[in-house]
This record gives structure tokens, C-alpha cells and sequence, in this order.
């Protein structure tokens, strides 16, 4: 029935539908941005274990804390497994590749790039050109650092047959005409 005049439980009772209407209004705005979220996580995920480079991230202490898949197929690693540092072929210059990183670490490098060679879970090595770059973390403590290492063992490989193919006979493995004459050059003089 309809009083002439509000009372407590009247106002109780609007106020109750007023709130109960902005939590189902606040409900739908979250849900609604969950779905957003959600969506660009999937996304950002898909293209991370999709891209065929190596993309890692490693803590100040150079512990690898997340690689896609791609770069666990390569490696023939697990993920959150090992020291970046570990990864480096026994012939890398390790200490200029941990100052570098100790660099990014400290905040006195954004950004750098070195190719050098890293040694698989299978025992072998691969070429790799790297690109490190500094990831402020969100709670504002020690930064993370982002790897992204693309394989270029196979162009390497290329370039060294290119380069013999320019002094030798492809089919007899002796020098050809222009090395040849350069040889007989050098002797002559």
C-alpha cells in the first residue's frame, strides 16, 4: 500500500532496490571487462607460443622465469628450468654477455642486441642473434628482462658455402680461375 509519507522502511526498502540495481549494473561492467582481459591474454599467448623466435623472460638473477614454445622445442628446455647463462655455449664470452645483462639489470642499458652461440638440451649449438631489452615489473621491484633470439645457424651455414663457393670448383673442390690467378699472383711476386 502507498503511505502519504516515507517512512524508515520505505527508504530502507528504495535504497535496497537502488543498490541491488548498481551491483547488477558493477556485475556486468566487471564481467564484461573480464571478457576483455581474458580475450588479449589468449591473444598475447597465442602469438607468443606461435612466433618461431626464442622469447624468454629472466629474472636480475638471469633465471629464466617464462620461454614460449617455440623456444622450449629449440632449446630442448622446460619451462622456468634453467640459468640463462647456462644456455651459452662453453666457447661464448660469458663474462661480457653477464656484464651486458648486469647492465640492462642496473638500468644503465635499455636495450642491447649479440649474436652468439647457445648450446641445446641435445648437445648441440645453434647460432642465435638476441635482442635484450629492459621490462620494468608492475610492482615496481627488480626488473624483469625480455629475450627474443632468432636461430640463424641455417644463414650462417649458407654464408660459409657461399663464401668456399666463390674461390673453389663446385665439382672438382680445386680453387677456380680467379683464385687460381690470384695464387699464381702471389707466387709470382
Amino acid at each position: 500500500s502507498k503511505h502519504w509519507f516515507a517512512d524508515e522502511v520505505d527508504v530502507l526498502n528504495e535504497t535496497t532496490i537502488a543498490l541491488s540495481i548498481q551491483l547488477q549494473q558493477l556485475n556486468s561492467e566487471v564481467a564484461e571487462h573480464m571478457r576483455e582481459v581474458t580475450s588479449e591474454r589468449n591473444f598475447v599467448t597465442h602469438v607468443l607460443d606461435s612466433a618461431q623466435v626464442i622469447i624468454l623472460t629472466q629474472d636480475s638473477q638471469h633465471r629464466i622465469l617464462r620461454i614460449n614454445r617455440y623456444g622450449q622445442k629449440v632449446l630442448g628446455i622446460d619451462a622456468g628450468v634453467t640459468n640463462f647463462l647456462d644456455l651459452l655455449d662453453p666457447a661464448a664470452s660469458h663474462d661480457m654477455i653477464a656484464r651486458w645483462l648486469a647492465e640492462l639489470v642496473a638500468g644503465e642499458r635499455e636495450h642491447f642486441e649479440a649474436e652468439f652461440d647457445i648450446r641445446c638440451g641435445d648437445g648441440k649449438s645453434i647460432n642465435v642473434v638476441w635482442q635484450h631489452s629492459r621490462l620494468q615489473n608492475g610492482d615496481g621491484n627488480s626488473p624483469v628482462l625480455l629475450s627474443v633470439g632468432m636461430d640463424i645457424t641455417a644463414r650462417k651455414v649458407a654464408e660459409v658455402r657461399l663464401a668456399w663457393l666463390a674461390d673453389h670448383d663446385p665439382l672438382t673442390g680445386l680453387f677456380n680461375r680467379r683464385r687460381f690467378e690470384e695464387e699464381l699472383e702471389k707466387c709470382i711476386r
